[in-house]
């Protein structure tokens, strides 16, 4: 076989499997049941985090919620036992890995093995790449991206004893499409999905594909994170929808979830279009000006403007 025969194989192959995902996506499935799940969320304490942990609880999860605001973890917990709900909350900082693995030590002693890894918790600046703070780039990859290693080395060794268990990460449509005046987040989520890819592999070729991988990208919410972001072309997503689609995926075990699905046409279109193209859409999508007016959730400096879910 020549080279070329193998790369248009390898693309023809790519297509169709995407094709026939997305059409799986579409085919009604009985959720599954995740009544004795024990389920952990970072960033659990306020946004996406505490929406989904409702959303969990709800459902009879037990639940772990893990973030650095103390006020949030509690208020979560709160609202989920006073609806009969069961919550166990801890102050954890997940960019530091040694914190990361204590804690989650305490977890399992304390709840139980994690069933369901729910990497949710992120942050997000909007500059200019040469304004961008150092350490607000640093800080940026340690919680949307090095966390996930940390997670993921605490929680996976027992999920691969009983070769079953979830891993959920909320990436973004930054993933796949890399940002302006997001360069350090894009290249954040890109690497924390690629991770996801990875893991998955290596679960699959080894055998333990009872574990299931969900890699959630929604485009900008309306959580606070991305608060005066407005694209010309889409409006951001309501939190209640985007966790309902999320929660939708991962009880079917979705491997791939955009929010809104449309964002499977650029995700597609990618690797084929040239890259001035791809500066074209971005400019029909309206995302070259959609960060012009960003506030975030605290605005620490005048160019370092961040929030974290």
């Amino acid at each position: 076989m020549t080279d070329v025969a193998a790369v248009v194989i390898g693309v023809l192959k790519f297509y169709f499997t995407w094709i026939f995902e997305v059409i799986v996506s579409f085919i009604p499935v009985k959720p599954k049941d995740v009544s004795k799940d024990i389920v952990l969320i970072t960033g659990g304490g306020s946004g996406f985090g505490h929406l989904l942990a409702v959303k969990f609880a709800k459902l009879g999860s037990t639940l772990i919620l893990w973030d650095i605001n103390a006020q949030g973890l509690q208020e979560t917990k709160e609202q989920i036992v006073k609806n009969g709900g069961k919550c166990h909350t801890y102050v954890c900082d997940i960019c530091n890995r040694n914190e990361v693995y204590e804690i989650a030590e305490k977890v399992k002693k304390e709840v139980g093995n994690v069933t369901i890894l729910v990497n949710n918790a992120g942050i997000a600046y909007s500059a200019s790449f040469l304004k961008l703070n150092d350490e607000n780039i640093e800080r940026t990859f340690q919680v949307n991206t090095l966390s996930h290693f940390w997670t993921c080395k605490a929680f996976l060794p027992s999920m691969l004893n009983s070769n079953s268990g979830h891993i959920v990460s909320i990436a973004s449509v930054a993933s796949f499409a890399g940002i302006p005046k997001l360069s350090d987040y894009s290249a954040s989520k890109a690497a924390a999905a690629s991770f996801m890819e990875s893991l998955f592999l290596e679960l699959q070729l080894s055998g333990k594909n009872n574990i299931k991988l969900t890699a959630v990208c929604p485009y900008f919410m309306n959580t606070g994170m991305f608060a005066g972001s407005e694209s010309s072309f889409m409006k951001n997503l309501e939190p209640e929808y985007a966790a309902d689609i999320a929660m939708k995926g991962i009880l079917r075990n979705e491997i791939f979830v955009t929010i809104p699905k449309t964002l499977l046409i650029p995700y597609a279109l990618k690797p084929i279009l040239p890259p001035k193209a791809g500066v074209e859409m971005i400019k029909l999508l309206g995302i070259d000006t959609a960060l012009d007016n960003f506030v975030g959730r605290h605005k620490v400096s005048l160019n370092n403007n961040t929030n974290e879910k």
